[in-house]
């Protein structure tokens, strides 16, 4: 079990709902997609992290991989597979408590949702792992774009 953030390549244009009308979606390109593996700068925020129930990951996301250090949140698709357990994620701003959760799900089971997560001032946000303790989840983030 591991937990991957990778880029993908599509671009919405219209933004509704929970930030600011003023924020700009940009999408993050194809080719930006193939930086993360091989930028270890970023990739080792979460190498060798297994996500362990009731714990709290922080990691960095802005100015990594064609997202700004000046991005104020990003959207994205988080999936969870295969949990050991029933619990949920939540994707929140680093130092800040967590919120509700991002995603719920039961053992063994594979879920994806979609998401808009703001990031803390240094472009940060953070996962914790509503499971009980000693259980695991493997997560994937594909980011699909920032807000500015």
């Amino acid at each position: 079990m591991r937990a991957e953030v990778r880029t993908a390549g599509w671009t919405m244009t219209r933004v509704g709902g929970m930030l600011s009308s003023l924020l700009l979606l940009v999408g993050v390109l194809e080719a930006q997609a193939q930086n993360l593996v091989q930028n270890p700068g970023f990739t080792s925020d979460l190498s060798g992290w297994t996500p362990m129930g009731q714990e709290t990951r922080p990691f960095a996301v802005g100015g990594n991989c064609g997202i700004p250090a000046g991005a104020k949140a990003i959207s994205l698709n988080l999936t969870a597979t295969p949990s050991s357990a029933q619990g949920n994620v939540a994707l929140f701003p680093a130092g800040q408590p967590a919120p509700v959760s991002t995603i719920n799900y039961v053992a063994g089971q594979t879920r994806a949702n979609n998401a808009v997560v703001s990031l803390d001032p240094s472009g940060a946000m953070a996962a914790f792992v509503g499971q009980p303790v000693g259980t695991t989840v493997h997560l994937v983030i594909d980011v699909n774009g920032y807000f500015q």
